[in-house]
């Protein structure tokens, strides 16, 4: 059984080291990098618990089976027209399973029911990133662009929910 709780119900320190073990692999491709960013993604796990009722909502942790699983999170202060995903991830020993696809339908329904309109979310172009890039094709994501975010070639992708108005402004 899948269920989802707001990151704020975990422990200050959960979503630092699920990140850390999400991307392991990459030690290997980019050490430097991934130093790098685990300075951020220790950053972001105490933002979570410094601001639980902003950042602390805007994203869930998966569970299967009451196991902490992976995580969605989402940047939404350019809402209701964009939202951005943050940090998408499952661990290790969950991957394979759908529950990658199953965190952005459950991302993408939050969603709708907030009226946003488009989501937008970058990944690495690399192909360790190669799953993460299927996966939100599966979801119905369209590659919008190609750029370069903090030195690091990206692919950013789209899902547009709500068709504009063709009356909006």
């Amino acid at each position: 059984m899948i269920n989802f709780k707001l990151l704020n119900n975990m422990s200050r320190g959960d979503i630092f080291k699920a990140l850390k073990e999400i991307y392991f692999d990459y030690k290997n491709i980019n050490n430097s990098l991934y130093f790098e960013w685990s300075k951020s993604w220790k950053a972001y796990d105490e933002l979570i618990f410094d601001n639980p009722d902003t950042v602390g909502e805007a994203g869930f942790a998966t569970f299967v089976n009451s196991t902490f699983s992976g995580f969605c999170s989402w940047d939404p202060r350019k809402a209701p027209d964009n939202v951005i995903v943050g940090h998408n991830g499952v661990l290790p020993g969950f991957r394979g399973k759908g529950i990658g696809v199953m965190q952005i339908k459950e991302m993408i329904n939050r969603f709708k029911k907030a009226k946003y309109k488009n989501i937008i979310v970058s990944t690495g172009e690399e192909k360790f990133f190669t799953p993460a890039q299927k996966m939100y094709i599966k979801c119905g994501f369209l590659e919008r662009e190609r750029k370069i975010i903090n030195n690091y070639l990206c692919i950013e992708y789209q899902l547009e929910i709500f068709k504009r108005n063709k009356f909006e402004n």
